[in-house]
């Protein structure tokens, strides 16, 4: 799907290319996850917020402090 996908320039200050995930891939992942976030983390459920295919295109020493914190 990351191969098929078409990317485009990153926004919000993201350093890099996005491309959007496959539409039914939370679907695919919210159960185990969920599981996992419950056991790990005592969370009662998940929201997705944000989610997509990115690649980092930009130098390291080209990023600004903000683009270098994880």
């Amino acid at each position: 799907a990351a191969l098929a996908a078409s990317y485009e320039p990153g926004r919000h200050h993201y350093p890099g290319i996005r491309a959007p995930l496959p539409g039914d891939y939370f679907d695919a992942v919210r159960p185990p996850l969920s599981l996992v976030l419950r056991e790990v983390f005592g969370a009662s459920g998940i929201d997705l917020i944000d989610a997509s295919f990115s690649i980092v295109t930009t130098p390291p020493a080209a990023l600004t402090i903000a683009q270098r914190i994880p």
